[in-house]
């Protein structure tokens, strides 16, 4: 029962909806078997205790039917009804007003005046209580506007009647908002894969933006303006103005497309230190901005480990170890269980790394338990630059060869993580032997294409030159 798709299902419910669907569940019209109002109780408790591991089938059916010796099919049955029902009541209340259009139709169709003069205020009111102006928010205005046209002809008069203006109108921007973000997603893509889409002409968009006086919805602006810093990325105002315009954007965005409006701006500052340029601060200042605002976290309000590992990195780059600390023990808890003991050893040893706490440092790598590849390659690698660093040669070369085995042996790691490893452990090598003058080892490793660590390997040939 634990792992169903029944409970799969109900754990992503809020409060609100779990009440919700107590109450759909009661009622006689959608459910007649007070077994599966007992069965749905269940769940729910055990789900908010946190002992949904001890919900298993047996004790269930005994709950259910005390005395009755356990029928898995039976309960099966009822689980099966349960997520059916569940299933309706999500489509009951996630009924949109498209349905209410319909209404509307039917009332001109059929002379409703006062049905339709009732309902086209009621959808009016529904539309302009939606506080996130997107493409969305323009198609609704677009198809109720339409049908307000439809209604006008049908009285057969013979005036002006602004509605299919409006229709117009709100079609342009509704095209407008969901053509500028697939402009832009398009060019985000191809910033990571080979060149493969055909764009509109974006003189025609802005043709049709300025025809339409478009320019001022904040949706066209800010979509505008991402796809100026995409497309020429090297001049760094655009960045500036696009994050500008997001943040005074924000209240008019709905929290979904948010977190991916950020994300435009985040993989922007990871590609411009990829290439060598210094916007690791800008990277941490957005990262602490997800933070803040919460689109940082996964739909279950958990934190990827490799954002925790990225985040810890950037702040001890700009030197700030007293908020990288608060950090990882802060946000530990956010970690999904089965990478939270691992990423939180790790990250702590980063800290003492940092710090030139070794001691420190390999206590907290001999707690990472290797849930994970990349914790095992990471933690090796790390220890590896410690044994380095204290001189502990007859340490570092054991380590050395067993690192090349683990490379060599695994089969998940691609041709490029197998390259960039083994340059770097072969290099470090070459450090350690210095059979070859160090400035050759510089050279080499600023030559190589792919490789592990070359900032800290730059620095201890600058070392063995002092």
């Amino acid at each position: 029962m634990y792992h169903s798709k029944l409970l799969e299902l109900v754990r992503k419910l809020d409060g609100y909806q779990l009440n919700r669907l107590e109450d759909f569940l009661q009622s006689p019209y959608f459910n007649k078997n007070e077994t599966i109002q007992q069965l749905f109780q269940l769940v729910r408790a055990g789900m908010e205790a946190e002992a949904s591991e001890a919900l298993d089938k047996e004790q269930i059916f005994g709950l259910l039917f005390p005395g009755k010796k356990f029928q898995p099919a039976r309960l099966n049955y009822l689980a099966n009804q349960l997520f059916q029902l569940t299933e309706q009541f999500l489509k009951t209340e996630g009924i949109s007003l498209s349905e209410e259009f319909r209404l509307l139709q039917f009332f001109t169709k059929h002379g409703l005046e006062k049905h339709y003069q009732q309902k086209d205020k009621q959808i009016s009111q529904s539309i302009e209580a939606i506080n996130y102006q997107d493409e969305h928010y323009f198609y609704l205005k677009f198809e109720q506007a339409k049908i307000e046209d439809q209604h006008f002809l049908s009285q057969g008069q013979r005036k002006y009647d602004p509605h299919i203006q409006t229709a117009s109108q709100q079609l342009d921007r509704f095209y407008l908002i969901q053509k500028l973000k697939f402009y832009a997603e398009m060019l985000d893509r191809e910033k990571k894969l080979p060149p493969s889409y055909a764009f509109t002409d974006l003189k025609l968009l802005d043709q049709l933006i300025e025809a339409t006086q478009a320019e001022t919805e904040d949706y066209i602006q800010l979509h505008r303006k991402l796809i100026q810093m995409l497309l020429d990325e090297n001049h760094t105002p655009h960045y500036d103005a696009y994050l500008q315009q997001l943040e005074e954007s924000k209240a008019v965005i709905e929290p979904t497309d948010l977190k991916r409006l950020y994300f435009y701006a985040i993989n922007y500052c990871v590609r411009k230190i990829a290439s060598g340029q210094n916007f690791q601060q800008n990277l941490l200042e957005l990262y602490m901005t997800g933070l803040e605002e919460g689109f940082l976290f996964q739909n279950n309000g958990q934190l990827s480990p490799w954002t925790y590992k990225n985040i810890v990195q950037l702040a001890l780059a700009q030197q700030q170890q007293e908020w990288a600390e608060a950090f990882i023990h802060g946000y530990a808890p956010k970690l999904p269980g089965n990478y939270q003991k691992d990423a939180f050893h790790y990250n702590l040893a980063v800290l003492y790394y940092m710090q030139k706490s070794y001691d420190e440092a390999m206590y907290y790598l001999n707690q990472v338990n290797y849930t994970n590849l990349s914790f095992k390659l990471w933690s090796r690698e790390m220890l590896l630059k410690i044994y380095f660093e204290e001189g502990e040669e007859e340490a570092l070369f054991s380590l050395i060869i067993s690192f090349e085995t683990l490379i060599r042996r695994n089969k998940t790691l691609s041709r490029k993580q197998k390259s960039s490893y083994s340059n770097f452990l072969k290099l470090t090598s070459k450090l350690l032997k210095r059979r070859v003058p160090i400035e050759k080892i510089q050279q080499e490793i600023q030559e190589t294409a792919a490789l592990r660590e070359r900032k800290w390997l730059l620095e201890q040939c600058q070392k063995k030159i002092a």
